[in-house]
């Protein structure tokens, strides 16, 4: 997979830096009015190449469609920035996971939102623990991006209600273009996940969570570095096709398997295969001497 850098953007503008999510619809005028600039399948296809998605999903350019329009049948409104984020198809099972606990479609998460799961994910990887939505939203919490308009992105908790496993969630420079970033990808089978812009997602699903069984798990991401990590150069350096690739499923990586070790000693061999070996060189020898 080609390495890039990654730039985490901000969640905010001069109108802050959104809310906590509430039982109020999300107005969407912002992305009514958007029309996506990959505007030909050659832009679409290239942008696809790049980051792997499968020959099996079929790709398509918007047209007239926007990010929040009903996609077209077994498709689903997907952004640039989240396949720059690290984001793979077919999708990882946490992302389905969470993408369905708030009841959130893709096309939903602003570049932070994708980044912050990706790290997530990254990070039990290495830590060796099952991602799950009660141990993310141990550490993050969801909310409205500028007041609403449909997009949401994670914050995290921090100050007492978790430690800070991210630092770097925003930067100086916002790229306002992302919004127009978008495409429609058809899947070979159900999506995991709501494909269809919904209204704001239940306070039930962002309520603080009991983690009971899972501090364990929680102990282990913040020990994986003991610090807080800054989210652009970890993603930047990660390995996310060993991350992704190989654990589509999302689930805990296997302990590493100890090296087997073969050692001589006065001139016999400690492995069994090498004992046999030599037995049969002594008994062919006794054959031929006889």
């Amino acid at each position: 997979m080609p390495s890039s850098p990654v730039v985490v953007l901000s969640d905010t503008e001069s109108g802050g830096d959104g809310d906590a999510v509430s039982d109020i619809a999300p107005s969407r005028p912002a992305a009514e009015r958007i029309a996506s600039t990959l505007s030909t399948q050659a832009a679409v296809d290239a942008l696809c190449k790049k980051h792997g998605v499968p020959a099996e999903f079929a790709r398509r350019p918007a047209g007239e469609l926007r990010a929040c329009s009903v996609p077209p049948p077994g498709a689903v409104c997907v952004y640039a920035h989240a396949l720059e984020a690290g984001v793979r198809f077919p999708l990882h099972a946490f992302f389905g996971k969470a993408l369905a606990h708030f009841r959130l479609a893709p096309g939903q998460l602003t570049p932070n939102g994708w980044l912050v799961l990706v790290g997530f994910v990254v990070l039990c990887h290495e830590a060796g623990v099952r991602p799950s939505t009660a141990l993310f939203r141990h550490f993050f919490s969801l909310s409205t991006w500028k007041n609403g308009n449909g997009w949401y992105f994670f914050r995290c908790r921090g100050k007492g209600a978790a430690p800070t496993l991210f630092t770097g969630l925003s930067c100086s420079k916002f790229e306002s273009d992302w919004k127009g970033r978008f495409f429609f990808l058809t899947s070979p089978g159900p999506w995991p996940c709501p494909v269809n812009w919904g209204d704001s997602p239940p306070k039930s699903s962002v309520a603080d969570p009991v983690l009971m069984s899972q501090q364990e798990s929680a102990g282990k991401l913040l020990q994986a570095h003991g610090v807080p990590l800054d989210l652009r150069v970890y993603l930047r350096d990660a390995n996310l096709a060993a991350v992704f690739s190989s654990n589509p499923v999302g689930t805990s990586p296997p302990p590493p398997q100890s090296s087997p070790r073969s050692t001589v000693a006065k001139g016999k061999s400690s492995t069994p295969l090498v004992q046999s070996a030599l037995a049969a060189k002594g008994i062919l020898l006794l054959l031929f001497v006889l």
